[in-house]
C-alpha cells in the first residue's frame, strides 16, 4: 500500500469512527483538557497499525480498545505526577475560545483573562456543564448532537447549559466566589 492509499484508508476510518471514539473518551475521561490528546494518540496508534499492515477486523472496536488504554495511561500518569486537580488551569487552546454573540454575558467581560476565569468557574462548579461547554464551543456541536453523543436528553443538556449561564452571570455580576 502506497502513502496515498494509506492516507485515504486512514481518513475513511477516521470519518466513520470519530464520533464513537470521541463519545467514548469523553464519557470515560474526567479531565476535559485531556480529550484532544487522547483522541490524537488513539488515531496515531491506528495510523501506525495501518502502516505496519496490521490486520484489523473491526476498526471501531480496535480504536475503542486503544482509547480505553490511552485513558488508563492518562489516569496513571496523573497519579504519578500527583496532580490532584481534574482540570488544567492554563491551557492555551482553552483561552482561544470564541464566544458566540447569543451568550448572555456582557461583551465587556469577554477577553482572554475573563475567558480563563469563565473556564475555571465552569470546571470548578459543574463537570457535566464543562463537558457541554467543551463540546459546544471547542467542537462546535449543537445541543442535539451533544445529546446524541453523551446519550443524555436534549432538555437536560439545555437545562444544564442555561443554569450554567445563569450561574456565570450571577458570578460575574454579583461577585460570588467559585464553589459557592
Amino acid at each position: 500500500m502506497n502513502n496515498q492509499e494509506l492516507i485515504k484508508q486512514f481518513e475513511m476510518i477516521y470519518r466513520e469512527t470519530y464520533k464513537d471514539v470521541l463519545k467514548y473518551i469523553i464519557s470515560k475521561c474526567s479531565n476535559i483538557d485531556d480529550v484532544n490528546d487522547i483522541i490524537q494518540e488513539t488515531y496515531l496508534e491506528m495510523y501506525k497499525a495501518l502502516k505496519k499492515k496490521k490486520s484489523v477486523l473491526n476498526y471501531r472496536t480496535y480504536l475503542i480498545g486503544v482509547a480505553k488504554n490511552k485513558v488508563k495511561d492518562y489516569i496513571n500518569m496523573k497519579r504519578k505526577t500527583n496532580n490532584i486537580s481534574i482540570f488544567q488551569l492554563n491551557n492555551d487552546e482553552e483561552t482561544i475560545i470564541e464566544v458566540e454573540a447569543d451568550i448572555d454575558i456582557e461583551t465587556d467581560f469577554i477577553d482572554r483573562n475573563n475567558i480563563d476565569k469563565i473556564w475555571e468557574y465552569i470546571k470548578a462548579t459543574d463537570k457535566g456543564g464543562a463537558k457541554i461547554f467543551y463540546l459546544h464551543f471547542i467542537k462546535n456541536m449543537t445541543f442535539v448532537e451533544i445529546s446524541k453523543e453523551l446519550d443524555i436528553k436534549e432538555s437536560t443538556i439545555k437545562s444544564t447549559w442555561y443554569r450554567m449561564l445563569k450561574n456565570m452571570k450571577k458570578f460575574y455580576m454579583g461577585g460570588e466566589r467559585i464553589g459557592k
